[in-house]
């Protein structure tokens, strides 16, 4: 009677830890990353995977509607995995990425990346090359462990916090206990300008088509009035590859990058324009890009 009563208050002791830690996650604000300029929020939801898509993709944050978050470099998950730190001994949330076919075949399944494949097996492919997949991961230890999650939470059958595994949907034995959300907001993806960023009567469009699978992409933009444009196209890093300065006098252009010479990945594309007269500091937008070949 005692062992079932201690039982008993472990797991209320349990399930109102699970419960904190669902309502904090669920009113925490979204956090930045300027690596990617986007922002990313934790939802605390036990889910399936593919209901996880469409909760993510009904999200918005200032204006931008979410998806469930697609890592594509080191730094990128070096932040999820340290911002979203449980502090549990067992804690993973869903990622982006699923293998539809049962076939080795990693694709990411939501955001810019959707439909892009990101690992053959373990290995990762082009055009990102990047994977954190922990210990034997992805195994294929249960029948459809075709979807990923990431470890947020300790140590956990040898994954490590951070790492990523393949898990079922839903996910009997794996403690998948929410999942992270990306918004696309673009905000400080490279470096901007102190001071204002777009103004009224200002349009930035991604890139068509986005990703880039030819050896044009093209920008739209809407200015306000007469204005002195620069519009560059920066790698990872940091580094300009592309770089266009003119003068516009307003309304509405199109201005087309040749990318056949570029490496395929992820490019940030970046405008600062200063209107006529009203020369209140330089403002800014920066877009997110994909060149594959």
């Amino acid at each position: 009677m005692m062992f079932q009563e201690k039982q008993r208050s472990r797991f209320r002791a349990l399930a109102l830890s699970a419960a904190v830690l669902s309502a904090s996650a669920a009113a925490a604000a979204p956090v930045l990353f300027p690596g990617t300029g986007n922002y990313y929020e934790l939802i605390g939801t036990q889910t399936t995977w593919a209901d996880a898509v469409t909760e993510a993709a009904a999200q918005t944050y200032l204006g931008v509607g979410g998806h469930l978050a697609t890592v594509t470099s080191d730094a990128e998950n070096t932040f999820l995995s340290g911002t979203f730190a449980s502090g549990e001994a067992a804690f993973f949330a869903w990622l982006g990425g699923h293998e539809p076919n049962d076939d080795g075949v990693w694709l990411w399944g939501a955001g810019p990346e959707d439909g892009i494949q990101f690992s053959q097996g373990d290995v990762p492919t082009a055009p990102f090359l990047y994977v954190n997949w922990g210990g034997i991961e992805p195994n294929d230890f249960a029948p459809g462990e075709d979807y990923l999650a990431i470890n947020l939470g300790a140590t956990f059958a040898g994954v490590l916090p951070g790492e990523w595994i393949d898990s079922p949907n839903p996910n009997p034995s794996d403690p998948i206990r929410g999942f992270l959300v990306e918004y696309e907001t673009g905000t400080t993806g490279v470096e901007g300008d102190a001071g204002a960023g777009p103004s009224p009567g200002f349009l930035f469009r991604q890139a068509s088509p986005n990703p880039v699978v030819g050896g044009s992409m093209v920008f739209e933009l809407q200015l306000p009035g007469p204005s002195e444009v620069t519009l560059a196209l920066y790698n990872v890093i940091g580094q300009a590859v592309v770089r266009r300065v003119f003068s516009a006098s307003g309304g509405r252009l199109l201005q087309e990058f040749q990318v056949e010479a570029l490496p395929p990945g992820v490019y940030y594309a970046r405008v600062s324009w200063a209107v006529g007269d009203e020369r209140t500091g330089l403002r800014s937008d920066v877009k997110k890009v994909t060149v594959l070949r």
